[in-house]
Protein backbone atom coordinates (compact mmCIF):
# COMPACT_ATOMS: atom_id res chain seq x y z
CA UNK A 1 0.00 0.00 0.00
CA UNK A 2 1.31 3.42 -0.97
CA UNK A 3 0.81 5.98 1.80
CA UNK A 4 1.64 8.82 -0.57
CA UNK A 5 -1.22 7.85 -2.85
CA UNK A 6 -3.56 7.55 0.14
CA UNK A 7 -2.66 11.05 1.33
CA UNK A 8 -3.16 12.49 -2.18
CA UNK A 9 -6.63 10.93 -2.27
CA UNK A 10 -7.34 12.22 1.25
CA UNK A 11 -6.48 15.76 0.11
CA UNK A 12 -8.70 15.45 -2.97
CA UNK A 13 -11.54 13.97 -0.93
CA UNK A 14 -11.26 16.70 1.68
CA UNK A 15 -11.66 19.35 -1.01
CA UNK A 16 -14.66 17.58 -2.59
CA UNK A 17 -16.38 17.23 0.78
CA UNK A 18 -15.80 20.92 1.53
CA UNK A 19 -17.51 21.72 -1.77
CA UNK A 20 -20.34 19.21 -1.13
CA UNK A 21 -19.37 17.57 -4.40
CA UNK A 22 -20.87 14.13 -5.07
CA UNK A 23 -17.65 13.20 -6.91
CA UNK A 24 -16.37 12.49 -3.40
CA UNK A 25 -17.94 9.05 -3.95
CA UNK A 26 -15.37 8.35 -6.66
CA UNK A 27 -12.47 9.23 -4.34
CA UNK A 28 -13.93 7.02 -1.64
CA UNK A 29 -14.03 4.15 -4.14
CA UNK A 30 -10.38 4.76 -5.03
CA UNK A 31 -9.48 4.73 -1.33
CA UNK A 32 -11.48 1.54 -0.84
CA UNK A 33 -9.45 -0.12 -3.58
CA UNK A 34 -6.21 0.88 -1.84
CA UNK A 35 -7.35 0.09 1.70
CA UNK A 36 -9.44 -3.02 0.96
CA UNK A 37 -7.45 -5.28 3.27
CA UNK A 38 -7.18 -2.83 6.17
CA UNK A 39 -9.21 -1.93 9.25
CA UNK A 40 -10.29 1.25 7.42
CA UNK A 41 -12.54 -0.58 4.95
CA UNK A 42 -15.65 -0.37 7.14
CA UNK A 43 -15.09 3.34 7.84
CA UNK A 44 -14.79 4.04 4.12
CA UNK A 45 -17.96 2.07 3.37
CA UNK A 46 -19.85 4.09 5.99
CA UNK A 47 -18.38 7.33 4.61
CA UNK A 48 -19.53 6.36 1.12
CA UNK A 49 -23.06 5.69 2.36
CA UNK A 50 -23.23 9.09 4.05
CA UNK A 51 -21.95 10.87 0.92
CA UNK A 52 -24.48 8.97 -1.19
CA UNK A 53 -27.16 10.39 1.14
CA UNK A 54 -25.79 13.91 0.41
CA UNK A 55 -25.04 14.44 4.11
CA UNK A 56 -21.78 16.29 3.65
CA UNK A 57 -21.63 17.61 7.22
CA UNK A 58 -21.64 14.09 8.67
CA UNK A 59 -19.40 12.89 5.86
CA UNK A 60 -16.83 15.56 6.71
CA UNK A 61 -16.87 14.56 10.38
CA UNK A 62 -16.43 10.88 9.46
CA UNK A 63 -13.64 11.79 7.04
CA UNK A 64 -11.65 13.64 9.69
CA UNK A 65 -12.04 10.74 12.10
CA UNK A 66 -10.75 8.38 9.41
CA UNK A 67 -7.91 10.70 8.43
CA UNK A 68 -6.78 11.14 12.04
CA UNK A 69 -7.00 7.41 12.72
CA UNK A 70 -5.02 6.64 9.58
CA UNK A 71 -2.15 8.82 10.77
CA UNK A 72 -1.79 6.82 13.98
CA UNK A 73 0.72 3.98 13.91
CA UNK A 74 -0.93 0.66 13.24
CA UNK A 75 -0.11 -2.24 15.51
CA UNK A 76 -0.04 -5.79 14.30
CA UNK A 77 -2.91 -7.95 15.53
Amino acid sequence: MDDTQVYVLFAQLEELLAESDIEASDKIEELLNLLQQTPFKSQLIKLGEVVDDYDFDDATALFYTLKNTYKEPQTAV
